[in-house]
């Protein structure tokens, strides 16, 4: 798990996907898919502009803040 932030939003990942909630209002925003494997590793960068995921299919997927899949390492 990890916070924005700004302190508005929680990113959790359970198996494949990462669930993106509002803190504010405590409600799950989105839902998101990109791994083929389980997500071990979540984390954003300083400015919360973007966050990474990694996972056991041996991906790094780099997300916007719209929630976007923008650049992915293997």
């Amino acid at each position: 798990m990890t916070i924005s932030p700004n302190g508005k939003l929680l990113l959790a990942v359970a198996d494949q996907k990462i669930y993106v909630y509002d803190l504010l209002k405590k409600t799950l925003i989105e839902t998101l898919k990109g791994h083929k494997d389980n997500v071990y590793c979540i984390c954003y960068a300083y400015d919360g502009k973007r966050f990474a995921t990694g996972s056991a299919d041996k991906q790094v997927i780099i997300w916007t803040s719209r929630m976007e899949a923008i650049l992915k390492y293997s």
